[in-house]
């Protein structure tokens, strides 16, 4: 169902046909209900930047389809995206880990990894670039997890809150991420990444805001944010030091 994306109300249409396209009015506000349906890509994606409620109400309400259960395909394929640019990060800050002359990694590191610096089987194919993209994708799915869990913590588990849109919030507030790709290109210091990160995550509490609304708050938001966020953390590096068996700290960090 279409809502009106200044104050969030619900709108029978965000347009008529009568003969031409005419955008209508917010009963509530007197407001265009969807002034982005005119916008082009350009100036929805400076809104996004900006860190404006409306441009998520209408990406979340107005412009994907509504679902039961299960996500809109376009953000599968920018979950990807996240994922890789996630991944390339990781695997960029542990090769910039001091290694001594041969190559190799410092003894107390090296000693308990050995799945860093193994060749690979097959040609092209980096063990330690498929090693970071695998704990992206369990992070990911952590900070999902997370989310969910603290969404249901705030308001109650018999509120109206659908972990599929939840989980929509996150990755179309995610767009940040795409950021990464220039440290690809140009050498960018490493807190670059970390405004990176705290961009996307101020993200994420706006668009879980603009789905809350008008029962949640920047606090309700930001507390969803926060669950999410240290839940990522906690189990990525849980899963860092079980399943990679490493026990120096700047490792897992490298990785987390």
């Amino acid at each position: 169902m279409p809502c009106c994306v200044e104050c969030g109300r619900v709108a029978n249409a965000t347009y008529r046909k009568s003969p031409t396209i005419r955008m209508n009015h917010c009963k509530h506000c007197n407001q265009l209900i969807d002034k982005y349906e005119e916008y082009d890509f350009v100036i929805i994606t400076i809104d996004l930047i900006l860190h404006k409620s409306q441009v998520y109400r209408h990406l979340i309400f107005n412009r994907m389809e509504t679902y039961d259960a299960g996500i809109d395909p376009n953000l599968v394929k920018l979950a990807m995206l996240v994922i890789f640019c996630d991944g390339y990060i990781k695997f960029s800050r542990v090769r910039a880990l001091p290694c001594l002359e041969n190559g190799a990694l410092p003894s107390d590191i090296a000693a308990t990894t050995p799945v860093m610096h193994v060749s690979s089987p097959l040609e092209f194919v980096d063990v330690d670039m498929l090693v970071c993209i695998g704990l992206s994708v369990f992070q990911l799915v952590f900070y999902l997890m997370g989310v969910v869990v603290g969404a249901r913590l705030r308001f109650g588990a018999g509120a109206h809150i659908k972990a599929n849109y939840l989980v929509m919030c996150v990755l179309a507030s995610s767009f940040g991420k795409a950021l990464y790709m220039l440290m690809m290109v140009w050498d960018y210091p490493p807190s670059f990444g970390d405004m990176i990160e705290w961009f996307i995550l101020s993200s994420n509490v706006v668009a879980l805001r603009a789905y809350f609304h008008p029962d949640g708050n920047v606090a309700s938001s930001a507390f969803v944010v926060s669950a999410g966020w240290l839940t990522r953390r906690t189990l990525g590096w849980l899963l860092g030091l079980l399943c990679l068996n490493i026990s120096c700290c700047s490792f897992v960090t490298a990785l987390v």
